[in-house]
């Protein structure tokens, strides 16, 4: 940090944290660059969102490993902080990996950020985001979030005199999605293999989008050689648009039973 940027020199706490979030994107790229170069593992230099125990992740011989420790130790957490686990079940593939972030340096020395998910925790965002669509245009609706002096969190919703019918349709869809959806989609996400959807929109902003379809696959990549790894099990993103649009023929159609009720 303090080599890119030498009038960080000597800033702590708030006050690190303040200068960090007046930089641009392109004004973090070298900063996180450097962090990768010299903080990561591997062939390309990757890193991974920390989870709270102590094992370094060089010491995990793949992703499903770590996955699996990193699962154990959410269920853990939860159970602590709320009393009760997540989903009080063994590891479940298609309810992790909800997008998550790593960053690694690529072989044209290109810093990517990089977003982890299972097939189906892909689908569950895609299927969020249709019911959000889907209620939108059927109540069309605004949502204020403010905090309070309190620093308590303030919610206003303005549907037009249909707040609580908007309100009724919304838990009816989030039940859904978190409960019976991913055995709605199991016919669709028998697949194995990874695919990666690269957005490289901007030359210091770039993002890879990594779609592991199966447990094998999990297990088929290290941190230590995770491109390597990546490239010899990845497949067409072709299939994924398929499988996208059968989830979304499924969710309209269940959208539909809860408008109908």
């Amino acid at each position: 940090m303090e080599y890119v940027y030498p009038e960080a020199i000597g800033l702590r706490g708030k006050k690190y944290y303040d200068f960090l979030e007046k930089l641009s994107t392109d004004q973090l790229y070298p900063i996180n660059k450097e962090a990768c170069l010299h903080s990561g593992i591997g062939d390309d230099h990757f890193m991974i969102t920390e989870i709270g125990y102590s094992r370094k992740i060089s010491q995990f011989k793949s992703i499903l490993e770590w996955e699996i420790k990193n699962w154990d130790y959410q269920e853990e957490a939860s159970l602590k902080d709320f009393g009760k686990p997540r989903f009080g079940k063994d590891y479940d593939l298609n309810r992790s990996l909800y997008g998550q972030w790593c960053r690694f340096v690529d072989s044209d020395d290109r810093l990517i950020y990089g977003f982890l998910y299972s097939l189906g925790s892909y689908l569950y965002y895609q299927a969020e985001d249709l019911m959000h669509t889907l209620t939108d245009e059927l109540i069309p609706n605004t949502i204020d979030i403010d905090f309070a002096k309190d620093h308590k969190l303030e919610i206003n919703v303005d549907a037009g005199g249909k707040e609580e019918e908007l309100e009724n349709l919304q838990h009816k869809i989030d039940d859904y999605l978190y409960t019976e959806f991913h055995n709605d989609i199991s016919p669709l996400i028998q697949i194995s293999g990874i695919i990666k959807i690269d957005k490289f929109e901007k030359p210091k902003d770039l993002e890879s989008h990594l779609i592991f379809c199966s447990i094998e696959d999990l297990k088929g990549v290290s941190f230590k050689h995770f491109l390597k790894d990546i490239t010899a099990r990845q497949i067409s993103s072709e299939r994924l648009a398929g499988i996208i649009n059968s989830m979304k023929l499924l969710v309209r159609d269940k959208f539909n039973s809860f408008t109908e009720e």
